[in-house]
């Protein structure tokens, strides 16, 4: 028999997936929009936090939650760009860009944070997920569910 707190911690944890499932927004999978990535989108400055979960609520979903560090305040569009890859070796990469501001803004480190919801993400085909920007990289295995190292170097490919 399991105990009670085994119990409170799988609810939890259950709890948190579908949390991060409903405030995402909810978005068509990179790889299936043909349209070109804004070239007016930069890269930004670091990848703190990378969380990646399957959801199972109504359409089984590919969650990714990104916390970020912007170069200035005041940018603004964030979101996850697909990279130049295989879409066969089962690691979809993405870069953290977003829109510069307009005016001068102060050149200090800013956090931002990205919840994403692909209900139309091909969940057999994806291993790992990985999330770059200009000095650092995180990647996570879904088959592992574990944090793993990425593939390219933070800054060595730029966004299609």
């Amino acid at each position: 028999m399991k105990s009670p707190l085994a119990y409170g911690v799988l609810i939890g944890c259950v709890t948190a997936f579908a949390s991060m499932a409903s405030a995402a927004e909810t978005q068509t999978w990179p790889w299936n929009d043909k349209a070109p990535v804004d070239p007016a989108l930069a890269l930004l400055t670091r990848v703190d936090t990378l969380k990646v979960a399957i959801t199972e609520l109504k359409t089984p979903t590919l969650g990714i939650s990104v916390e970020a560090q912007a170069p200035t305040t005041g940018f603004s569009e964030v979101k996850l760009t697909p990279r130049i890859g295989s879409q066969t070796d089962g690691v979809f990469a993405f870069d953290v860009r977003g829109r510069r501001p307009q005016e001068a803004a102060a050149q200090a480190l800013t956090p931002v944070t990205i919840d994403v919801a692909y209900p139309d993400a091909p969940l057999g085909a994806v291993a790992v997920v990985e999330v770059y920007a200009k000095e650092t990289c995180k990647a996570f295995s879904l088959k592992d569910k574990t944090e793993v190292a990425c593939t390219m170097n933070p800054g060595s490919q730029q966004a299609p």
